[in-house]
């Protein structure tokens, strides 16, 4: 999630040092991300295969840190537990509000960590007022908006995605990345392409395992040669680089409840086609409606304006990369004040705030 890893940063940038606990092996190298000397990686065992009494005491022996992050909810409660280990406070980084969930066992663990916790890392500030009334969270909780932005590291690497994906050159390339699913409204894209420009397609990535219904149900659209698929795992580099020669990127989603309709600037996909330099076509909420006060893209209400929106995309491309470039530069100075931010609200705490410039053995650890 790039607003945890922006967090990270974050601490490592004032001069902390951050163990990170794992419940399983990492899908990506995060010695890429981060600082080696700054950043411990520790792998867990998995809640599974173990009992919430052993997980307990294991978190228990978390001693001596200076602050303690929590992420998800069962992360949450034994972030809890940590900050009691080592007597410091506790920040939630929450992207996942508990009705989520459904009926977990580990929900009242979760309001009972909340309970505990000083400050909320969110983000998108339109989930505050909805993870406060599920948690039921007293006013004085401080919340603050770290967005699920990635960081680009730039020049982008170019390559020929045309060739190496297939497709024809010249042909207007509109992504759908991620979950391949019908929350993510695949059947209402993959209806809508009869209907699009003859120079555009789509390409699908994400899991080939996802893919097979989907091919099965375009035997009767006329779409042949419009849709493309794409399953080999990218590095954070490739994904980036295939994302901006894209001329547009899907973020479109059902209202599966307010984790959907107050998704907002935690859309991991939408904020990182944004920085990416890539407009997006995006699903009509509230939370989203910045797509189109910043103009970078277009919200659609029904499938039926799917097509209009790629032409649109397709017409004023040069336009649309302008205002997502103007975007992203603007992302990168909310970052830096998220990043003081945080740092003021833990000085307030009475966190010790270590300088950069401090050795490695006098820092802090979180």
């Amino acid at each position: 999630m790039p607003f945890a890893i922006n967090t990270i940063d974050m601490l490592t940038a004032a001069g902390w040092e951050v163990d990170i606990f794992l419940w399983e092996k990492a899908a990506v190298n995060y010695f890429d991300l981060f600082d080696r000397s700054a950043v411990r990686i520790l792998h867990q065992k998995t809640p599974r295969g173990i009992t919430r009494i052993q997980l307990t005491a294991k978190f228990l022996t978390c001693v001596n840190y200076g602050c303690i992050f929590a992420v998800g909810q069962i992360g949450s409660y034994l972030g809890g537990v940590a900050s009691i280990a080592s007597r410091c406070p506790l920040v939630i980084v929450n992207d996942e509000f508990p009705s989520f969930w459904g009926q977990s066992p580990w929900a009242p663990l979760e309001r009972w960590a909340a309970r505990r916790a000083e400050v909320f890392i969110l983000p998108s500030g339109d989930r505050r007022a909805q993870l406060a009334k599920e948690l039921d969270l007293n006013c004085d909780k401080a919340f603050i908006e770290i967005r699920n932005t990635p960081k680009i590291k730039h020049p982008l690497e170019e390559r020929d995605w045309h060739n190496i994906l297939g497709i024809p050159l010249g042909k207007k390339i509109f992504l759908h990345a991620g979950s391949v699913a019908d929350w993510t409204q695949v059947p209402e894209i993959l209806s809508s392409v009869v209907y699009w420009p003859p120079n555009a397609v789509v390409l699908l990535h994400g899991r080939e395992s996802d893919h097979g219904k989907y091919r099965q149900q375009l035997s009767h659209l006329d779409v042949s040669g419009r849709v493309y698929w794409s399953s080999s795992p990218l590095s954070e580099r490739l994904l980036n680089s295939l994302v901006t020669h894209c001329d547009g990127n899907f973020a479109l989603f059902r209202n599966n409840g307010p984790n959907i309709v107050l998704t907002g600037t935690s859309s991991g996909k939408l904020m990182r086609s944004l920085a990416c330099g890539c407009p997006v076509i995006a699903s009509n909420y509230d939370s989203l409606a910045f797509v189109t006060s910043e103009r970078v893209g277009i919200q659609v209400n029904h499938p039926s304006e799917i097509p209009a929106a790629v032409r649109e995309l397709s017409q004023s491309s040069d336009v649309y990369r302008a205002r997502c470039r103007s975007f992203a530069a603007q992302e990168v100075v909310r970052a830096q004040e998220s990043g003081k931010a945080l740092k003021v609200t833990l000085r307030r705490l009475g966190v010790p705030l270590p300088s950069p410039s401090a050795g490695i053995g006098v820092k802090a650890r979180a």
